[in-house]
């Protein structure tokens, strides 16, 4: 896991080298390339996909071959830096697709999946970002792309907090799919669960669960069959799984593990560059041997948009499916791999019992 013992790769269209990044380039501008970077230093992704080999292919980003089971894995070599691939998917049906949310990290970045694959996309949100406002522009995004994903992209105003509310603004909608991105309990999702019952357009609901709902586990990474723990903090996305197993929906549940990328609200990524580039120790749990699993936006992205394009959509129904890098990595291994891409030296690591410290209920 050591980065600098991995032989070098040469970068591909859009991506800066390692040994491109400028030192003398501003604060937050080194940050922000390393965060976009980070997944250059890793090995293969296996997105656990669903279905009948159905391929994603263009000139940046490699094959994204979805297998006939859960189980089964197929490996794609994160391109997190390189933007959007230059060119359209193969041909695919289009689709009305509904996204709840859309507007922040992993919801933006599938909705330029989608639309990029010549789907319609209605965004269901509180409308606090409006389509075509410039910080919607995910990396690399062209002015000219930007324009034709908001072209395919409407908007209805709503809270998904407000089951009358939800339920008047989108009965009697039709949709093909339908990306439920931020439920966390079964309550925020059971109000559209139940108003689509019965649907007859409806061929997918997506919905993203989390890796965090398995069991504890001396093996990693997680595979779909693990045992899950029904008292972990993401208990309400299991609750909401099963639910969806006995409405009779055609669902797919998504787990991925923790997402990096540019445009992370949770500050996963960020803490490690920010010491690093302020020149402070970084302060690791334990002997910072523990393992954790990652996974970059952008590849979690193309998956969620490759569930819909399966041609048979029962390949995929009901099925699990994890996203994260085919190996995992240490505490002390991210670190050294953040440092790597920021093109600084070993990190300062301290380490601390986790016990003796209060973090006031904080991750």
């Amino acid at each position: 896991l050591d980065a600098s013992a991995r032989p070098p790769r040469q970068a591909l269209p859009g991506q800066l080298s390692r040994e491109g990044l400028n030192p003398a380039l501003p604060s937050n501008s080194l940050i922000r390339l390393a965060m976009n970077r980070l997944a250059f230093l890793f090995g293969p992704l296996p997105l656990n996909a669903p279905a009948q080999a159905n391929r994603l292919t263009n000139p940046i980003r490699p094959k994204i071959t979805l297998p006939a089971y859960g189980l089964q894995s197929a490996h794609v070599k994160p391109i997190a830096s390189a933007g959007p691939p230059a060119s359209q998917p193969p041909s695919v049906t289009p689709k009305n697709i509904l996204v709840i949310g859309g507007t922040r990290f992993s919801g933006l970045y599938l909705v330029e999946a989608l639309t990029r694959a010549g789907h319609s996309v209605t965004l269901f949100n509180r409308g606090s970002t409006p389509i075509g406002d410039p910080s919607l522009m995910v990396p690399n995004e062209s002015r000219e792309a930007f324009a034709e994903r908001n072209s395919r992209t409407t908007q209805i105003i709503g809270d998904r907090t407000d089951p009358d509310d939800l339920v008047a603004k989108l009965r009697g909608k039709d949709f093909d799919a339908v990306f439920d991105n931020n439920g966390r309990e079964l309550a925020d999702s059971k109000p559209l669960i139940d108003m689509l019952k019965g649907s007859p357009s409806l061929k997918h609901y997506v919905y993203m669960s989390s890796a965090g709902v398995y069991a504890k586990s001396d093996i990693l990474p997680h595979r779909e069959g693990d045992p899950v723990d029904p008292n972990c903090r993401h208990k309400g996305k299991l609750h909401t799984e099963t639910y969806l197993a006995a409405s009779g929906i055609p669902y797919t549940a998504i787990r991925p593990v923790y997402i990096y990328g540019a445009g992370n609200y949770n500050p996963i990524e960020e803490y490690f560059f920010s010491r690093i580039n302020a020149g402070r120790p970084i302060v690791v749990p334990g002997s910072g041997l523990h393992l954790t699993g990652l996974g970059h936006v952008r590849d979690l992205a193309e998956l969620m948009a490759a569930v819909v394009a399966v041609p048979d959509p029962g390949t995929v129904a009901g099925k699990v499916y994890n996203v994260q890098d085919v190996r995992a990595v240490t505490f002390d291994g991210m670190a050294r791999m953040c440092a790597a891409a920021a093109g600084a030296g070993e990190p300062l690591l301290v380490h601390y019992d986790p016990k003796g410290v209060d973090l006031g209920g904080r991750k």
